[in-house]
């Protein structure tokens, strides 16, 4: 049992974290622009924008969670989530996200 949980660690700490620095840095990014827009007291609409847009932000983060597994369907997975992403700012003027 220890030894199937040390491989397990072992695998962890080999896979290339390469791939899954960019959608972790956009999706940093993302939410420290949004929350700089956030100080203050903002008015009610601007509030539910900003939880739109942080809520679209997690599209980012899942991006990067199927790229750091480092396989060829997690890095395709994340490859179609950043090339989607700019399709849902689009129309989050017509859909609410929250």
């Amino acid at each position: 049992m220890a030894t199937a949980a040390w491989l397990a660690v072992r695998h962890t700490a080999t896979v290339s974290i390469g791939p899954f620095l960019l959608p972790a840095i956009l999706a940093v990014g993302w939410t420290a622009k949004i929350g700089s827009r956030l100080s203050g007291i903002p008015p009610r609409a601007f509030l539910g924008a900003s939880i739109g847009g942080l809520i679209r932000g997690l599209l980012l983060i899942q991006a990067a969670c199927a790229a750091f597994g480092g396989t060829t369907a997690g890095l395709t997975t994340a490859v179609a989530l950043l090339a989607l992403w700019p399709f849902s700012v689009r129309t989050a003027r017509w859909f609410y996200a929250t």
